[in-house]
């Protein structure tokens, strides 16, 4: 499949160099000047394509890998056991929400990072600006369930017969 999707980008490739090859000798500059232009344009282009694929397909790879370093490495079941609680009903679903968030926290500045090396405006500043206020919620996100400190707890009040003997007393 993606064989075919190559060789039909390189069918259109060729489709298009060919008739600009054969009107130079010619000497049909005017006729061939903007299809020039749009070749030299592609031929620029082509070292930040093949820069963003590789910033994107390694970072990709990295993410996997950190996903399933997580998933593997937490025992989480073992550990509930071992704490006296009742095993889990799917004890692989912390892990793998856990290994998802870890993902989404790689891939996310890794797509941003390969969008940029694009310098294509269009696509890079809408797409780097909604990726980075993804990342930004997560933040805030992440950020409001780190657990209260002892000090700021309210102190659990006594029950109100225990209050009202000690205040008979």
């Amino acid at each position: 499949m993606i064989g075919a999707q190559v060789g039909d980008a390189a069918y259109w490739v060729v489709l298009l160099i060919t008739p600009f090859l054969a009107t130079q000798p010619l000497g049909l500059a005017g006729a061939t000047g903007p299809l020039g232009d749009m070749l030299q344009g592609l031929c620029r282009a082509v070292p930040r394509i093949i820069g963003a694929a590789l910033i994107f397909f390694l970072g990709y790879v990295l993410a996997k890998v950190a996903k399933k370093a997580v998933i593997t490495a937490s025992h989480v079941e073992r550990f509930s056991t071992h704490v006296g609680a009742t095993k889990p009903t799917d004890p692989t679903m912390l892990p793998r929400t856990i290994g998802g968030i870890v993902f989404a926290l790689i891939i996310i500045p890794v797509s941003i990072a390969a969008l940029d090396t694009l310098t294509i405006a269009a696509i890079s500043q809408s797409a780097t600006a909604m990726l980075r206020i993804i990342l930004s919620a997560a933040k805030r996100t992440a950020s409001s369930a780190r657990p209260v400190p002892r000090s700021c707890r309210p102190r659990p009040s006594a029950p109100a017969h225990l209050s009202r003997s000690r205040s008979s007393a």
